[in-house]
């Protein structure tokens, strides 16, 4: 009597099943038949569009795309320096070696606490940075200020 029953579920599930895919299939080839149509609505449209275009939009329509693109960005920057006045001021080389994350924001640090202009290089493991001051006593300061950091550096007139 089980085995009736369950053998009877199985079927009218089946069927369900099956009458189900049946019923999408002809709902998807309405739909695919009903873009179409919408489809080439839209083409005739635009080429209606494209007959009352007159003067330079359809010049500029008319513009056949580029073949070939450039192998760079451009990049256009403008820099808008601080006119100050360094006849007074001399440049410095602050050289620090093996510098890392850590030690390259406590330079940063000082440098900005202690307000002194900077210009970082960067070059195969050595750090250039370029200092504008006034003298080397005021760099020498930062110098042993660095140190208490265990940060190696040394000062160079350039």
């Amino acid at each position: 009597m089980q085995k009736k029953v369950l053998v009877w579920v199985f079927a009218s599930l089946f069927v369900i099943v099956v009458a189900v895919l049946y019923l999408l299939l002809q709902f998807a080839n309405e739909e695919s038949t009903l873009y179409a149509t919408l489809a080439a609505d839209e083409d005739k449209a635009k080429v209606k569009t494209n007959k009352r275009l007159t003067g330079w939009v359809q010049e500029l329509a008319g513009i056949k795309a580029k073949e070939f693109s450039l192998p760079v960005n451009e990049l256009y920057i403008k820099l808008n320096f601080k006119k100050e006045a360094s006849a007074n001021k001399k440049n410095y080389k602050l050289i620090i070696s093996d510098i890392d994350r850590y030690s390259l924001f406590c330079v940063l640090q000082i440098l900005a606490t202690n307000k002194i202009s900077y210009t970082i290089v960067k070059d195969k493991g050595m750090s250039l940075i370029y200092i504008k001051a006034k003298g080397r006593s005021s760099l020498e300061k930062l110098v042993k200020k660095l140190k208490e950091y265990d940060i190696e550096s040394r000062i160079v007139g350039s």
